[in-house]
């Protein structure tokens, strides 16, 4: 949803045509053994040079890309089932199930795409290795990751052509590795470091630990502390290392782990102050709220004096607030989302929706109570997320955290931020598996998903499976909603944020696609606010445009394609009653109004609608007449800006009250009233605005009224929340203010004609 689908943009489909001829190559292939394959000795010369260009140009970055081939499933089969294999065995384009390799790294990595390095087997046989779905080199370096001397079993390997024509094994699923400790059985004795041949005591296992800490090498330091819990520790030294490991757990985001070094003990009562602080901390990073508040209870009760205990509690209370209650600081939020990266620190709300079964449609949210316009229906904290900003000067720091994804299979290319979310995922899932649910509970299309879950205590994670769940799932958003002005719907609006940033968001995901939108989401960092944008009673399934709905043919194509389903709701049905000829005349009409008079295109195409606007919106007309009141408000022309601006509300199926709509003055009968709620353009506050605006001068009287509507406005479409909205627009706190929003505005107010 969002995303930026460049699948038939000329200059992207060649690159697809590319990939594609390689790929039906390298199927021709399958089964074969290569005669050709290099030497060991080419190959690290080859790569030492690739190696070297790449670490003398450190700073040189390009787009992040993707290649997503024929996809297939993790190895799901215990090691002891396996047999072991060599690289002159391997047939190409092959999955060689049932077998495994064991492999030594031998060179320096380096990163492209994947990271990429040599490992030979024990005959001394060497192949190119790929390996994906890994952390970014900010988070762990390549050398890091395939560290040179290192031993692995790579379970079930896959054997393909690569890009230059050469040979590799590829691997998208990391959890196919199991890496082998240097006093495994499995490793080769010639490959074995005699330099920690020595028994060593665990006390000095627990001290290395320590200085790995201290250097950072957090991964190292588990090593170390699982060794020395294998000698049988006193049980107060085994709980000094279980919460040393727990906090180098944390460090790499395992806060499963690091929560099961915390509760190891049986009596849990008698945890330690760092137990009970550092598993605090894993389930606050779990989202496990409530049960982080009764830990953090149980330490401040134990340990009255801690410092961080304290510090902790109300930090949990503030997210219990906005879990059970709903209760947010939006300007705080705000705040917090001018940092880098935007990640907010806030829990999710989740208000009287809930997930049902959707006759013909599969599952969707529905509400459980009647809902008035502007109702908050959730405030959900992204599952992930990633952004990135435009460089005023270059396209280099946009395109650090673009990617571009290439799916072979599904033929579709994509460019945006969740790229780069892959690999995030990836090891969320499998250093987390408790948090691993609700993420793959969301709708993956026709993929086949493997049955296991666990094998040989080890979560199997699918990175195919990801890709297909976040194509289908993921949202395109600004960094802030609040920061994206709407003018006018033909004069388009800020592009520069086209990227922005993107997530997935859970809940929200379970909403369907409607052009007859009755809700609408808007961002603050990693968080996204759902509004009910129309009186909704009971038990009406909520829905929103998963594509653009002003070009109804490119939208239905694009949903056929990525979801594969057409939209039948009122607005397209309606479109099919519409004799051709009408829907033609529109389509020409909104060609022309860039370089036509747009008053004369809105009187042609107010006559292409057969349906009342109250009952179907008049998405083409609305956006003719906000393009009027845009142009006329640009032009000091206050009242025709307020005219076009009830116009456009009226062909969004807006019912309004209390107004003459051609004098634009109260019309003395109860007041300013919106009788029913239109369809939630993303202009809807700058259209209030205008007629505020116009109203402050000559009708005082429906101002305060206006004001309100304004307000919600805002709150649903723009912002997300209303805390910010006299800040916004520099208005005054009183609700009965008038007071022009700004200085300019009021420079113009003495030259304007108004009506009598």
């Amino acid at each position: 949803m969002d995303l930026q689908d460049v699948s038939h943009d000329g200059r992207y489909a060649r690159l697809l045509e590319t990939y594609q001829t390689r790929l039906e190559a390298a199927r021709a292939r399958e089964g074969e053994i290569p005669t050709d394959r290099p030497s060991r000795n080419q190959l690290a010369r080859d790569h030492m040079e690739q190696y070297n260009i790449e670490i003398g140009n450190p700073g040189v970055k390009g787009m992040r890309a993707s290649v997503v081939g024929d996809p297939y499933l993790p190895s799901t089969e215990p090691v002891h089932e396996l047999t072991k294999t060599m690289i002159s065995k391997l047939t190409l384009e092959t999955h060689h199930r049932g077998s495994y390799l064991i492999l030594r790294f031998f060179v320096p990595p380096i990163r492209v795409m994947g990271i990429i390095s040599l490992a030979e087997d024990e005959a001394g046989d060497a192949v190119t290795l790929s390996l994906y779905q890994e952390e970014c080199e900010d988070l762990r370096s390549a050398g890091e990751i395939l560290k040179k001397g290192s031993v692995i079993l790579l379970k079930e390997p896959y054997f393909k052509c690569v890009g230059d024509g050469g040979y590799g094994l590829r691997v998208d699923h990391p959890t196919d590795i199991v890496w082998l400790s240097n006093d495994d059985p499995r490793v080769p004795p010639a490959w074995r470091d005699s330099g920690n041949s020595g028994a060593r005591s665990g006390d000095e296992w627990k001290q290395e630990g320590n200085a790995y800490m201290n250097e950072g090498k957090f991964k190292e330091a588990i090593k170390s502390y699982t060794a020395a819990l294998a000698i049988s520790p006193t049980s107060a030294e085994a709980e000094i290392v279980h919460n040393n490991r727990a906090l180098a757990y944390l460090k790499i985001k395992k806060y499963d782990a690091a929560l099961a070094d915390t509760t190891y003990i049986q009596d849990l009562r008698a945890r330690s102050e760092k137990a009970l602080y550092r598993g605090t901390l894993a389930l606050y990073n779990l989202h496990r709220y409530r049960e982080a508040f009764e830990t953090l209870q149980e330490l401040t009760t134990k340990y009255p004096t801690s410092k961080l205990g304290a510090f902790e509690m109300s930090r949990v209370q503030a997210r219990l607030d906005e879990q059970d209650r709903g209760i947010y600081n939006f300007k705080k939020m705000h705040k917090a989302s001018r940092l880098r990266p935007p990640i907010i620190d806030c829990s999710t709300y989740v208000g009287p929706v809930e997930v049902r079964n959707i006759p013909g449609k599969g599952r969707g949210l529905v509400t459980t109570r009647s809902m008035l316009a502007g109702e908050i229906l959730m405030c959900e904290k992204a599952f992930s997320y990633a952004h990135a900003e435009q460089s005023k000067d270059s396209d280099s720091a946009m395109t650090a955290d673009i990617g571009l994804l290439v799916n072979l299979h599904t033929k579709r290319l994509t460019i945006g931020t969740h790229v780069s979310q892959l690999p995030g995922i990836y090891q969320n899932l499998a250093n987390n598996p408790s948090v691993a649910s609700e993420f793959m509970g969301l709708y993956s299309g026709s993929y086949e998903r493997a049955d296991v879950q666990i094998v040989d205590g080890i979560p199997v994670v699918d990175s195919f499976l990801i890709e297909r769940i976040v194509s289908l799932n993921a949202f395109g958003s600004p960094v802030s909603s609040k920061g994206v002005v709407f003018t006018s719907a033909t004069l388009s609006k800020n592009h520069s944020e086209l990227f922005g940033a993107s997530g997935v968001w859970i809940k929200a995901a379970y909403i369907n696609h409607s052009c007859m939108k009755n809700c609408a989401r808007t961002f603050i960092g990693d968080m996204m606010i759902v509004r009910a944008t129309k009186d909704m009673p009971a038990d009406t399934e909520l829905s929103w445009c998963y594509s653009d709905p002003m070009d109804r043919d490119k939208m239905q194509k694009s949903l056929s394609d990525s979801w594969g389903f057409k939209c039948n709701c009122e607005i397209c049905q309606d479109d099919f009653k519409t004799p051709v000829a009408l829907r033609t005349k529109r389509k020409e009409l909104m060609a022309k109004i860039k370089n036509s008079n747009p008053g004369v295109i809105a009187a042609e195409m107010e006559k292409t609608y057969l349906s009342p606007a109250q009952e179907i919106p008049r998405l083409e007309l609305s956006q003719i007449y906000l393009t009027l009141s845009y142009l006329h408000k640009q032009n000091s022309n206050l009242i025709e800006a307020g005219v076009y601006a009830l116009k456009a509300l009226d062909s969004l199926g807006f019912v309004i009250t209390g107004v003459n709509k051609k004098t634009l003055k109260s019309s003395g009968k109860g007041g300013l009233v919106v009788k029913q709620w239109g369809y939630a353009a993303e202009q809807l506050s700058e259209c209030w605005e205008t007629l505020w605006t116009v109203w402050s001068l000559i009708s005082p009287d429906l101002t305060e009224q206006a004001r309100k509507y304004w307000k919600l406005a805002y709150t649903m479409v723009r912002a997300g929340e209303g805390d910010t909205f006299e800040q916004t627009y520099r208005l005054k706190a009183s609700k009965t203010s008038t007071e022009s929003f700004s200085s300019k505005l009021a420079d113009k107010v003495g030259v304007l004609k108004l009506d009598s």
